[in-house]
């Protein structure tokens, strides 16, 4: 050690410590182990260190983080010797799939204990190697071991005439290396046609137009082994794939498309099957054709397809009589246009369905026919209701061609025995006046409408008896006679109508009422029960009132005529009393009804006060006017103006004094008084603000009392004269 004058520090005791770290060339710390000691007389300090990594490596020497003279240090460590276990295998190009019968190589490098590789092997090495077969037959052979393949590393070249997947041991020195086997591959050679063969993947060589045939080729190179998709971009496999009908011609396959699988060497060929017949496949490669070459195969008709299916009438027309036998014809096809001849196998395959805008049902039963060489379905239906329809086919719910498909049905000749009579209102209760209708219907024997009619006859009864009194209009249109006919006295009747051979129509008589119209109030009648039009005070009495329509028909109050009607009435006795009575606020007949009222006494309670003109607000010198209703005992209003008075009749002001002001009572038409009172003309404390008006007697006031009244000074001082 040396101070900064460069005297040698001997026998240095004071504190002194370095930093000691190792790296390779490019400055990365590597793993070792460094020892610091001083020497016996403490002049110098002694470094020892090791590390596993071999190679040109540096040694740095520092103290607080300033380098030594002459650090950083270079030195080199050289490998271990040879360890067998940690050599280890590579495939050049980490690639590792060959073809057949092509020479492979492997490195195997030389490593020691501590994974450093060695570049120059001093010492005696043996490698030796085996190949194992994980699939193929292992037809596999070491060709030659080369122990200086090149620095570091050793070589094994060896080849294989199979193809599979395989495992190369390595040993070195008869110790198994690391990572020892190491997997490869090998793949097939080049292809041969004459090794090939093909089969279809289904059970049998007869498909449906509309599928895709699958038909797989096993290929084989020269060495029978079968072929995977190579890894070099020169191996293309190129079948060419042919079709011929029966008789030789040329057929062009669709959508033909080959396919080659990496994992099983298996070359898939698809087209679509479009055109039924017997055909034969012809696979070559390079002109050579496979084995079993050419391959038959038949195509039958797909499923039905709505699109090329066609309907149309037996009769070409559409046009047929009632109850004759219709025949749609069905052209079934496939997708492709192929006739569906095997009838009964292909309609098993779809569901059909029929429908009509007019509700119709139809019997169907299809069966196949042969018809200009093709196979037609049928469909078979009858309908005896005349007029235009549509009908809807369709084939697993979607409509063929055509649909929906037109056609009419005429009626027939007119079949009296078959005519009938239809109610047209919706009741069989007329009201008194109205309008009843009815129809002849002229029919064939399926009830369909015809041009032609017979002639009708037509009477009224009415309980049993001859009617006349009724207003009848009729008038024919197409297919029917229409009649009209208005009643107004109520009952029951039956309207006959009669065939040309004076039988009934059928329908006929047709059973009505006629009920009474609705309550007219200007017809109705009213009549005091037991004729008694006079009453006491407190006595009840009663008016009988008659509904009558505007025909004079009497009215149920229970009908329906008589419903919704709205009864009022109320009595004057001005001079003499009436009742009168409305209906729906129209007078009835009758109305008003006189009579003879006879009211009882005045009773207080009862009666009923109100300011006159709605005011209780008067001035000095002005004038109180209060109205009083006059009620006896039964809360009627008195009849007479028989003298009222009332004990109790007084102004106190609001506590209950008594004024000055002197109220008068009179009465001035029946049921009706009046009470008046002067205001006081001098103002002082107790003739200005607000009083009382209390009317009544010993028991009781009249309602509303006591009614206040309020005094205002006025505009101007007046006196009171």
């Amino acid at each position: 050690m040396i101070d900064a004058y460069d005297n040698i520090i001997k026998s240095y005791s004071g504190k002194f410590q370095l930093t000691c770290y190792i790296t390779d060339i490019t400055g990365m710390i590597i793993p070792s182990y460094i020892q610091q000691a001083y020497d016996g007389n403490s002049t110098y300090q002694l470094l020892s260190f090791s590390t596993s990594i071999a190679g040109d490596l540096v040694l740095h020497v520092e103290e607080d983080n300033e380098s030594v003279i002459g650090s950083p240090f270079t030195f080199y460590v050289d490998p271990g010797t040879i360890s067998p276990s940690a050599c280890q295998g590579l495939w050049p190009s980490n690639f590792s799939l060959f073809r057949n019968a092509d020479t492979a190589t492997f490195h195997v490098l030389y490593m020691d204990s501590y994974n450093n590789t060695i570049l120059n092997v001093s010492v005696a090495v043996n490698i030796s190697a085996n190949i194992k077969a994980e699939t193929g037959s292992g037809n596999a052979s070491i060709l030659n071991i080369d122990l200086n393949g090149g620095p570091g590393y050793g070589t094994i070249d060896f080849v294989s005439f199979s193809s599979g997947n395989f495992f190369l041991e390595v040993m070195v020195n008869d110790v198994e290396i690391s990572e020892s086997p190491f997997a490869f591959q090998i793949s097939s050679g080049v292809i041969d046609a004459s090794n090939c063969f093909g089969e279809w993947t289904s059970a049998n060589s007869t498909f449906e137009a509309g599928i895709y045939p699958s038909f797989e080729i096993v290929q084989k190179d020269e060495f029978n082994n079968t072929l995977i998709d190579s890894i070099f971009d020169n191996q293309i496999f190129d079948f060419d794939v042919s079709s011929v009908t029966d008789e030789g011609s040329p057929y062009e396959l669709a959508n033909l498309t080959f396919l080659i699988s990496p994992d099983d060497g298996l070359g898939t060929v698809q087209f679509l099957a479009t055109d039924c017949g017997n055909f034969s496949l012809h696979v070559t490669y390079n002109g050579t054709e496979i084995k079993g070459s050419p391959f038959r195969y038949v195509v039958v008709p797909g499923p039905i397809s709505v699109e090329q299916c066609i309907g149309f009438w037996d009769n070409e027309i559409g046009v047929y009589g009632a109850a004759d036998m219709i025949s749609l014809l069905l052209l079934l096809e496939d997708a492709y246009g192929n006739n569906i001849t095997a009838t009964a196998s292909a309609l098993a395959k779809f569901t059909l369905q029929t429908k009509s805008v007019a509700g119709v049902d139809y019997s169907i039963n299809m069966v196949s026919t042969p018809q200009n060489n093709s196979v037609y379905g049928v469909i078979t239906f009858t309908n005896r209701k005349a007029g235009e329809y549509l009908l809807y086919i369709s084939i697993n719910s979607s409509s063929v061609e055509g649909s929906p498909f037109s056609y009419i049905i005429e009626p027939g000749v007119l079949s009296p025995a078959h005519c009938q009579v239809v109610w047209l209102n919706k009741s069989t209760s007329i009201n008194a006046g109205s309008q009843g209708s009815v129809e002849v219907l002229f029919v064939d024997a399926y009830n369909n409408s015809v041009s032609s009619y017979i002639n009708v006859t037509m009477f009224f009864t009415r309980d049993g008896n001859s009617f006349d009194d009724v207003s009848l209009s009729s008038r024919r249109q197409q297919g029917l006679q229409h009649i009209d006919f208005i009643i107004t006295l109520s009952g029951n009747y039956l309207f006959h109508l009669v065939d040309g051979a004076s039988s009934d129509i059928n329908g006929s008589p047709v059973g009505f009422s006629i009920i009474p119209a609705s309550v007219l109030p200007s017809n109705c009648k009213g009549v005091w029960v037991d004729d008694k039009n006079t009453f006491q005070s407190g006595e009840s009495g009663s008016l009988k009132v008659f509904l009558m329509d505007a025909y004079n028909n009497l009215v149920s109050a229970s009908s329906d005529a008589a419903s919704n009607l709205a009864f009022s009435a109320f009595t004057t006795c001005l001079g003499h009393c009436v009742l009168y009575v409305l209906i729906n606020q129209i007078q009835m007949g009758g109305s008003p009804f006189p009579f003879t009222y006879v009211t009882g006494q005045v009773y207080v309670p009862y009666c009923i006060g109100y300011w006159a003109n709605g005011t209780n607000v008067f001035e000095r010198d002005g004038q109180g006017i209060l109205n009083v209703m006059l009620k006896d005992e039964i809360n009627t209003t008195l009849s007479s103006t028989a003298n009222v008075t009332f004990s109790k009749l007084l102004v106190v002001d609001l506590i209950g004094r008594a004024t000055k002001m002197i109220p008068k009572l009179t009465v001035s038409e029946p049921g009706l008084a009046t009470v008046m009172f002067k205001i006081l003309p001098t103002f002082n404390s107790s003739s200005k603000g607000s009083f009382f008006l209390r009317i009544g007697d010993t028991s009781a006031e009249i309602q509303g009392s006591p009614f206040l009244f309020t005094v205002l000074q006025g505009i101007a001082w007046r006196s009171f004269h």
